[in-house]
């Protein structure tokens, strides 16, 4: 089994896009570029896109301890700074009580676990918070005002203050004077956690889980969440009906003073689908959005299933064509995630032994899968993982002869590989505007490419080299047939092919 490490989500470069529709090329750099969206593609004849379903690999994490009353959901996976050993926060609820449309939903906790390898994970016994008769537990934080749901936990080493290491926004609950909102809280080593004086940091609480990520170059947090302002103008608890979910954000320097909430993503006209929550993973030059989503038929019930979006600015989203699920509740009786399956912000990328070792194909991504029966208000959730291959969300698929055109851009890289499945072939061109090739470089001088590939290198007449391309505007145009592909990688020519 190949070694793992947590995925940065909470960290992001995005494309420096803005002078692309004055004529200037897309500055790509080196790195992932996903084609399952627009964002990259300026043209495309032949090819559809097409979901690709991960592999379940079933429950990592179930709730067993009392305290956990049956629920363990959303989690955060970091790594330990020291031995490198990776971390859990995850949350759990006691039953809720009450009709739908009337619920009266009990406090939020935060509990914590630890693993070796991602799959088998352990719950350390602290003397932190008790619980009950139980002295020991695995109870981090009740939250300053009894509650801490909807978490995400970041390390911000950007701080001088060691003491505010680890920061965590979350739901909070009613302070004395009955006000509730997003509140913000600081550990030295997230284990032992303290409420920012000055909460709530936000003055309503959104109901969803959050997810924060920080734009390097603009220095800037943004949460993603859900907005209080809807059509019907009636607040959410004073009627049966409730409010359409959708996707939104708030942006801040500093995880304290936040700006309004804007709506980034909502369902389409004459869409049923409305959007529990995102969970967003950084990936190359795109935002992939793991959308959870339900029809409102089962607003109540929460039966829900995941689907996809990706961004280039993290303001803008694509979902797929026909809203396609990513993932489903299996419907099998005695699964975990018969009934629902919800989004979680946290993953693990292989640590490859060698350079091209194929172990270190697939990455791990966690969900939540819950099981209860029709009617009923709460039931199991537990925390299960999905294998996917390297860049695989969505490919453009060739069943005969396809062409797909990217937009203009400028190669800062030696060579060019692609993530492609070919039952025919695939082939690559360099053109530059409008759209001739270059010289060397057409699709005749290009070396076909068959069988399944995560990263295979594109050569011409046998040579893969494109330095004396470097800064040039250029598109690159992929001649598919019977083949599909999911995405293509600049890079400087020092990494083995697989």
């Amino acid at each position: 089994m190949p070694r793992y490490r947590p995925i940065d989500v909470a960290h992001w470069a995005p494309l420096e896009a803005g002078a692309y529709f004055a004529g200037e090329p897309l500055s790509i750099g080196t790195g992932t570029h996903l084609l399952g969206h627009g964002g990259l593609v300026e043209d495309r004849r032949g090819v559809v896109r097409r979901v690709t379903p991960p592999e379940r690999t079933g429950p990592v994490l179930e709730p067993e301890l009392s305290w956990e009353h049956q629920k363990a959901f959303g989690p955060t996976v970091l790594a330990d700074e020291r031995s490198g050993r990776l971390r859990m926060w995850y949350g759990t609820l006691p039953p809720l009580r009450g009709h739908p449309g009337s619920l009266i939903i009990p406090p939020y906790l935060l509990l914590y676990a630890e693993s070796d390898d991602g799959i088998a994970w352990q719950k350390p016994l602290l003397d932190l918070i008790p619980d009950g008769e139980h002295r020991r537990t695995n109870i981090l934080y009740r939250g300053a005002h009894d509650n801490c749901s909807a978490f995400s936990v970041v390390m911000d080493r950007a701080d001088p203050d060691p003491s505010r290491r680890y920061k965590m926004l979350h739901k909070g609950g009613k302070d004395p004077s009955g006000r509730s909102g997003e509140e913000l809280a600081l550990s030295p080593d997230g284990l032992r956690w303290r409420p920012y004086d000055g909460n709530p940091v936000m003055p309503q609480r959104h109901d969803c889980n959050l997810n924060l990520l920080f734009d390097t170059g603009r220095g800037t947090w943004t949460a993603y969440l859900r907005p209080y302002a809807f059509g019907s103008g009636i607040w959410p608890g004073r009627s049966k009906v409730h409010h359409r979910r959708r996707v939104a954000i708030a942006e801040s320097r500093d995880l304290i003073e936040w700006s309004k909430v804007r709506t980034v993503l909502a369902p389409a006209e004459g869409d049923r689908n409305e959007f529990d929550s995102i969970a967003i993973f950084p990936h190359g030059s795109t935002l992939v959005g793991l959308l959870a989503a339900f029809e409102e038929d089962d607003l109540h019930e929460q039966r829900m299933r995941i689907e996809i979006a990706f961004s280039t600015d993290g303001h803008r989203w694509e979902r797929t064509p026909g809203a396609e699920p990513f993932l489903r509740p299996t419907g099998h009786a005695g699964d975990f995630d018969r009934d629902s399956v919800g989004v979680a912000t946290a993953g693990l990328d292989p640590v490859p032994a060698a350079p091209g070792d194929p172990a270190a194909r697939d990455r791990l991504l966690f969900y939540t899968g819950s099981r209860w029966e029709r009617g009923q208000i709460d039931g199991r959730t537990a925390i299960g993982a999905l294998r996917i291959r390297r860049d695989r969300f969505v490919e453009q698929h060739a069943a005969g002869e396809g062409w797909l055109l990217t937009r203009e851009l400028s190669l800062d890289g030696s060579e060019l590989q692609v993530n492609c499945r070919a039952a025919g072939e695939l082939r690559a061109e360099i053109a530059e505007y409008p759209g001739q090739a270059l010289p060397g470089f057409a699709l005749t001088d290009c070396d076909p490419i068959t069988g399944d590939h995560v990263s295979r290198t594109v050569t011409w007449g046998g040579s893969p080299d494109l330095a004396r391309l470097r800064g040039r505007p250029v598109y690159i145009r992929f001649h598919l047939r019977s083949a599909g592909i999911w995405a293509f990688h600049v890079t400087q020519g020092r990494q083995k092919t697989a």
